[in-house]
């Protein structure tokens, strides 16, 4: 289904590649499809706003990228920018948070569905490189 708001908040298209743990150790590591997500830049309580990998060139070799996706991301699933293998990246970290331009959405949901305003309003922060 699509989500208006999702798609203004959340502008650019990233794929994502689950890795799969083979069962025996005598098979390689693969990955399954991928999977297309929106995302946006992540921008850090300085106002520094990290770039999106392979569009501008930066000493950081860590990006972070912010997404609401209900995808099973982990450490060690890969992130494809522009359909370009040259441009795929690790997952390292993800952490949560509840970002300034949703706290009114988060205050509304917690006092109207306590239990739900956590799983819908976070917002994925994830550090690949």
């Amino acid at each position: 289904m699509w989500d208006f708001i999702a798609s203004t908040q959340f502008p650019e298209t990233g794929e994502y590649l689950e890795r799969l743990i083979p069962d025996t150790l005598d098979e390689s590591i693969t990955f399954a499809g991928s999977i297309e997500f929106k995302f946006r830049t992540h921008t850090d309580e300085r106002g520094f706003v990290f770039p999106i990998p392979g569009l501008r060139t930066n000493k950081r070799t860590t990006y972070k990228i912010e997404c609401k996706e209900e995808l099973p991301f982990k450490s060690g699933d890969e992130i494809r920018f522009g359909k370009n293998d040259r441009r795929k990246y690790t997952i390292t970290k993800i952490e949560f948070k509840v970002d300034k331009r949703n706290e009114e959405e988060y205050i509304f949901k917690s006092q109207s569905w306590p239990g739900f305003a956590e799983d819908s309003v976070k917002i994925k922060i994830l550090y690949v490189e």
